[in-house]
């Protein structure tokens, strides 16, 4: 726990899904509140300062937001989501802070619902259907109207989801929109038969779609892939480039065997492409030093472009 505490405050990069740093937030947490009343200020104080140190909201703090969203009061429904929203921009990670808890999707759904309705209802009022819906679920009657829906929903809904939030996407291939188009199916059908309200569900599906897919920014690709690496790996605040350095290093030293000495704005500048001798061309990332060692005649045929030097192997 002290070791957590020290990393805390140097600001270092923290996995908050690995099990013992869990358990360290968790025990952290209940030291820091040991005389603290849960659900008052300070208590949701500290629980928002730990997220944003580490990316994991604690485990008690999570636990309270799942009660209170099951208090059915309306007016504490409306607080712990914007609470909870607050959360969700605090954390030096990418990831949803709760998400490596048991029951993270229900309090995501009520999230995705609440923001889109408090647009349209304002606060209360969204939280008001919410708690109105959760004590009278739609019937059985929803199927009879679900496979209409499901048919009239398209995929462009997607491409538009992504635009409100400023990001220019692809669907990419005929196949791979066609994959993208049945999960959006999928996610709204299991959403619509819990809500039974078509624009509510279509959020709600859509929202999750975003936890999939979203385009590469690593290498700065807009078509939408399923498990963007930035969605799913912790970022850091004192080295967001961190994914594309070990990408970056992996391949210099796979090529080179050694990571030459190079400034960072030389290093973003120079992508290494690899043709096969098919005449495939595979970009596999950024690398090297224009003053380096040709490639090894370990890969037979191969071509290695840096900038506007070509370099050619014969195996």
């Amino acid at each position: 726990m002290t070791g957590l505490l020290t990393r805390m405050e140097a600001g270092e990069r923290i996995d908050a899904t690995d099990t013992k740093t869990k358990n360290d937030i968790e025990d952290a947490f209940a030291f820091l509140t040991r005389e603290v009343e849960p659900g008052s200020d300070e208590y949701m104080a500290i629980a928002a300062e730990m997220t944003r140190k580490t990316g994991g909201v604690p485990r008690q703090m999570f636990n309270y937001m799942r009660s209170v969203l099951n208090s059915g009061e309306p007016e504490q429904v409306a607080e712990i989501l914007e609470y909870a929203n607050a959360l969700k921009g605090v954390g030096q990670s990418n990831l949803i802070p709760w998400e490596m808890y048991q029951g993270d999707k229900a309090l995501n759904d009520a999230l995705a619902d609440y923001e889109f309705l408090s647009a349209f209802r304002g606060s209360v009022g969204a939280a008001e259907y919410l708690t109105d819906l959760a004590a009278n679920p739609p019937s059985d009657a929803v199927t009879d109207t679900l496979k209409q829906h499901v048919k009239n929903l398209d995929v462009a809904d997607v491409v538009s989801f992504f635009d409100e939030k400023g990001l220019d996407v692809d669907l990419g291939t005929g196949d791979q929109e066609a994959v993208i188009a049945g999960d959006y199916e999928r996610l709204f059908e299991s959403a619509y038969r819990q809500t039974g309200d078509l624009a509510l569900s279509k959020n709600r599906a859509l929202t999750e779609l975003a936890t999939i897919y979203g385009p590469n920014t690593v290498t700065g690709s807009s078509r939408l892939m399923r498990y963007p690496p930035q969605n799913f790996y912790p970022s850091s605040v004192t080295n967001p480039d961190w994914m594309s350095q070990q990408i970056s290093d992996a391949v210099t030293e796979y090529v080179y065997g050694e990571i030459p000495e190079m400034s960072r704005s030389q290093e973003i500048a120079r992508i290494v492409s690899w043709t096969s001798g098919e005449g495939r061309i595979s970009r596999i990332g950024s690398a090297c030093s224009p003053t380096a060692r040709p490639p090894p005649k370990s890969i037979p045929g191969s071509r290695r472009r840096i900038r506007s030097g070509t370099w050619t192997t014969k195996g």
